[in-house]
């Protein structure tokens, strides 16, 4: 066992059953929750680990998630961090990798006594009907019933503004009213942007000699709402399904599909074909997902043995050309539509492709 490894071990060891919870909420925008739900000890690090978020030289992301968790004797412990040196870091916001929303509910959470948690779920029967405390055993599951069905999102806090009848801590509507205020003055032509640049400039000339502009810039992405984040590395996952061999198909009596000669055009065109099974749910049920299908249901997607399928071709095209004018993904997808209308086969056929999405803002592919 190396050393990192062996450090995620003693970490995990240091904490207790609660921590894992708050864990995985606070995680939850950087690891599909379907794999986070029902992990258990080190498999949370270990998946961070595997996605690139941590590694032997960076473990920036711990020593965030700690500092949430005010778990400072583990900081203490490990990375010989004092309680003071890691408020002043965190103050920094071009060092936090968890969302301000995020940590809003979090922070929310804990303001709200644990014996409340069942009455809060029976006044909640009328926007979550099936949502009952055998499968919500703490606020952090709550939340996430409430952002699955849109309920609470990071631009509509009236149902948390509700829930502070629940808290006797006064900072709980406060802690809201700040991060509408500061989120609002990040968004795009807001007039109090130039007033907090002036005030950044300000407070940066007197610490250090760095750039002000840098922290303004990060200060407004960190609130952004109308793009996806896309500064991770690595961003999520992509997956691109090239079916060539219909063997099974033709000994289960559907004779009449080939081998997809051409495909290996595709594979060419994007290079991201690894052998991966496709989820079991064609259609996913959580925010977040962007499935783009060749075409409608029941319909063929048209081939070239020679060029590669129509829908491919036309999509690493797009895609190409919406990276150098960084335009979103659903403006791409749909000039593959248009592209795709207006060819033909045989017999004057024609093929349209159906994105399928939920996602819940802007996606621009941009660079790291």
């Amino acid at each position: 066992m190396d050393n990192f490894i062996s450090l995620l071990y003693n970490i995990n060891n240091g904490l207790d059953s609660s921590n894992f919870s708050e864990l995985k909420f606070l995680c939850k925008d950087l690891v599909p929750y379907k794999y986070l739900n029902g992990i258990q000890d080190t498999s949370l690090f270990i998946i961070l680990q595997q996605m690139g978020y941590i590694n032997k030289d960076n473990t920036s992301l711990i020593k965030e998630l700690l500092f949430y968790l005010k778990r400072f004797d583990l900081l203490l412990k490990h990375f010989h961090l004092p309680k003071r040196t890691i408020v002043e870091n965190m103050k920094n916001p071009a060092l936090a990798q968890i969302s301000p929303y995020r940590r809003l509910l979090y922070e929310l959470g804990n303001l709200i006594p644990d014996n409340k948690l069942a009455e809060i779920v029976l006044n909640c029967t009328k926007v979550l009907p099936n949502v009952t405390l055998e499968n919500v055993a703490s606020l952090w599951d709550l939340f996430i019933e409430l952002e699955k069905r849109y309920i609470i999102s990071e631009d509509n806090l009236n149902f948390l503004k509700k829930m502070a009848q629940y808290s006797e801590d006064e900072s709980f509507m406060e802690h809201i009213l700040t991060y509408e205020k500061k989120k609002a003055a990040a968004a795009p032509g807001s007039m109090n942007i130039d007033n907090d640049i002036n005030k950044n400039q300000t407070c940066r000339t007197d610490e250090v000699d760095a750039e002000p502009i840098a922290t303004v810039n990060t200060s407004i992405s960190q609130f952004s709402s109308s793009t996806y984040k896309m500064n991770n590395n690595p961003r999520g996952i992509c997956l691109i399904i090239s079916n060539f061999d219909f063997s099974k198909a033709r000994n289960a009596g559907q004779q009449d599909l080939t081998d997809r000669r051409g495909t290996e055009k595709d594979e060419d065109a994007h290079r991201a074909s690894d052998g991966s099974k496709f989820s079991d749910d064609l259609i996913p049920d959580e925010p977040d997902f962007l499935l783009g299908m060749a075409t409608t249901l029941q319909y063929v997607s048209y081939r070239d043995p020679v060029h590669g399928t129509w829908y491919i071709q036309s999509l690493c095209k797009q895609l190409h050309a919406s990276y150098q004018s960084q335009e979103d993904i659903i403006s791409t997808l749909t000039k593959v539509n248009l592209e795709l209308s207006k060819k033909q086969a045989n017999h004057h056929e024609t093929q349209m492709p159906q994105p399928w999405t939920t996602l819940t803002r802007k996606l621009v592919f941009t660079k790291l």
